[in-house]
């Protein structure tokens, strides 16, 4: 199983996003981990951003929430950058990652949170021992019904 590296900032923010929200998002990762592909409309590619770059897109009543994800670090996956789009607005700010600064974002090195299983992975998404359990056990079950 992959180690999964937070960026600080990424989990800052992801820990402003429901708990059902960080439920799925955990579960995903969780997924990701175990080194099983996520597709549409769950997962999408993000070249713009840089090659190998994914997106993790998850909606509830309240936004749009994405994290932006890369799985081809030998250091394992890197969760480096994520926000929440509120529905209703007409005007959203750009995302402007291209370029140096995402190259400067996937290349730093701060002070990491690691996740090696999902009791970590849900005390770094900010839920409980109980909540790692249920991802854990929905990620089984979603395999089994494939």
């Amino acid at each position: 199983m992959k180690p999964t590296l937070f960026h600080p900032k990424a989990r800052e923010v992801i820990k402003t996003f429901s708990k059902g929200v960080r439920k799925e998002l955990g579960k995903a990762i969780f997924d990701l981990q175990k080194g099983h592909p996520l597709g549409m409309p769950l997962s999408r590619p993000m070249p713009s951003v840089a090659v190998g770059v994914e997106e993790l897109r998850i909606r509830d009543r309240a936004g749009l929430y994405r994290t932006f994800y890369f799985t081809k670090s030998l250091r394992g996956i890197l969760i480096f950058h994520a926000f929440v789009k509120r529905l209703g607005k007409h005007h959203f700010r750009k995302l402007n990652l291209e370029g140096s600064a995402s190259r400067r974002c996937l290349m730093k090195k701060p002070k990491s949170l690691v996740a090696k299983n999902a009791t970590e992975l849900a005390h770094i998404l900010g839920l409980s021992s109980a909540d790692g359990a249920e991802i854990e056990l929905r990620s089984a079950l979603h395999l089994t019904m494939q």
